[in-house]
């Protein structure tokens, strides 16, 4: 597990700017969003419309939940990209992420986002 702080971070902001850092993954560049950018905005929207999953019901497989805890699954993929992303109130795991897209690349992308605000790469 690897965690990253993000305290001080908008949730949505991170979620954009992890997502414009990546490509479509396989079958993913079918996707018909699979080549567009992220927003913060759409980004919000999407963790707005996660639904919360009861403690006794199995998580789906790559659908996105919010834990009994309180902390938010992305699923697997979005618009065809590897994320795999868990939000904890001020962390967000990465090892899935950084395992599909490359080793480090949560927090150089993060590292980024506090340095300059920018959620797409130059």
């Amino acid at each position: 597990m690897t965690k990253v702080n993000i305290g001080g971070l908008d949730r949505a902001a991170v979620l954009a700017a992890l997502f414009n850092h990546t490509e479509p993954f396989g079958m993913g560049a079918h996707d018909p969003l699979a080549h567009t950018k992220l927003s913060v905005q759409e980004a919000q929207r999407f963790l707005d419309s996660v639904e919360p999953r009861a403690i006794t019901d199995l998580p789906v497989p790559g659908r996105a939940y919010i834990e009994p805890g309180g902390g938010v699954h992305t699923g697997r993929y979005l618009r065809g990209h590897s994320l795999e992303l868990v939000f904890d109130k001020d962390t967000v795991e990465v090892g899935q992420y950084d395992r599909d897209n490359g080793a480090g690349l949560a927090e150089r992308v993060l590292a980024r986002l506090r340095e300059t605000g920018e959620v797409t790469p130059t």
